[in-house]
């Protein structure tokens, strides 16, 4: 049987149109088709940079860093900026890790900025990274403490589970939800109790929200 919708993707990438191929990227990326991977590191060569840029994420995404060049070229780009910088942090690759030090040394950038890439150097065992993320837990900064507790979730820092599920049982803490959002990303059954209880409560809807979201999320590490 012939897949329609894949051929009209595929066709979509040959279109003269580099808005029409950018998308066709994003739609492989979402695709889940172990084909894609194919298709996207071919966009890598396209005419056109956003085409580039859109094929690189995601195959960053997918731990492939056929792209990490166009990402670099786009770290330096204020609109792209935050978005290269999460999908070289997912991507972990050595090649990134001369320019995110010199990014990370930039006195000039947005703190949260500075603290992704500080997640990229922690995720490629530069110590500088792992420590100004653990120094942000503290920070008195609410939107620097929120990120610093989904970060360390994200990056399954040692203590993690403790330092989040700490955070995530007291109510009188600002940045439960940033807890959440921690564990979610830490994927640790041991938290699964915790979540379930904070998915009853009353009090708080989006923090129930995403406490059972996440359990759901955990479901297929049970089996």
């Amino acid at each position: 049987m012939i897949d329609h919708s894949w051929q009209e993707l595929v066709s979509n990438l040959e279109n003269s149109d580099p808005i029409i191929r950018g998308r066709a990227a994003e739609s492989l990326g979402a695709s889940g088709d172990r084909r894609s991977g194919f298709y996207l590191r071919k966009l890598i060569s396209d005419p056109d940079f956003m085409v580039r840029f859109k094929a690189a994420i995601e195959l960053a995404w997918r731990k492939d860093d056929t792209g990490v060049q166009v990402l670099l070229q786009a770290l330096h780009k204020k609109d792209l900026c935050f978005m290269t910088l999460e999908a070289l942090c997912e991507l972990g690759s050595e090649k990134s890790l001369s320019n995110l030090q010199r990014f990370f040394s930039k006195w000039s950038l947005h703190p949260l900025e500075r603290m992704l890439a500080a997640a990229g150097l922690h995720r490629l065992g530069d110590r500088q990274g792992s420590d100004f993320l653990a120094v942000k837990l503290d920070s008195l900064q609410s939107e620097e403490r929120g990120f610093a507790l989904e970060l360390w979730g994200r990056l399954k820092m040692p203590q993690a589970l403790d330092v989040l599920m700490k955070v995530a049982s007291d109510p009188y803490d600002n940045h439960q939800l940033d807890a959440v959002r921690g564990l979610a990303w830490l994927e640790d059954t041991r938290c699964l109790e915790l979540l379930m209880s904070l998915s009853r409560q009353k009090e708080d809807a989006l923090l129930a929200e995403v406490a059972a979201q996440a359990i759901v999320d955990l479901e297929p590490q049970q089996q």
